[in-house]
């Protein structure tokens, strides 16, 4: 998990970026460059160059995925769907049932 200042000008808007592990990329072919960014630890220039497998999502979203997990940790649903809805919101829902949690997924998910 990788915290990055979007803008200099606006340090209070961070994205977090979620890539793949290590166990992931360590298998994935790589170039001088790629090798130098994986020594430097710069795994942001690695994300945005497309080495590294991810997802982005604001701080706010995800202090909201660490609380909504921890009540999740809580309640222990015998299922829980981490999801993103059409406004790139990331959220977790419990579910007592596989059908409940797929009656949910059907009717949130895209028809095309």
């Amino acid at each position: 998990i990788l915290l990055q200042n979007t803008l200099t000008k606006f340090p209070e808007k961070k994205i977090v970026y979620l890539s793949e592990s290590y166990h992931t990329y360590n298998k994935k072919k790589t170039t001088h460059k790629i090798e130098k960014l994986l020594e430097e630890e710069n795994f942001i220039e690695l994300c945005n160059i497309g080495f590294l497998d991810y997802t982005t999502m604001t701080q706010k979203n995800f202090m909201h995925i660490l609380l909504a997990w921890k009540k999740i940790l809580d309640e222990l649903p015998k299922f829980a769907l981490l999801y993103q809805d059409d406004q790139n919101w990331y959220d977790i829902l419990p579910f007592d049932s596989q059908e409940a949690m797929d009656q949910f997924i059907q009717k949130h998910t895209k028809k095309e």
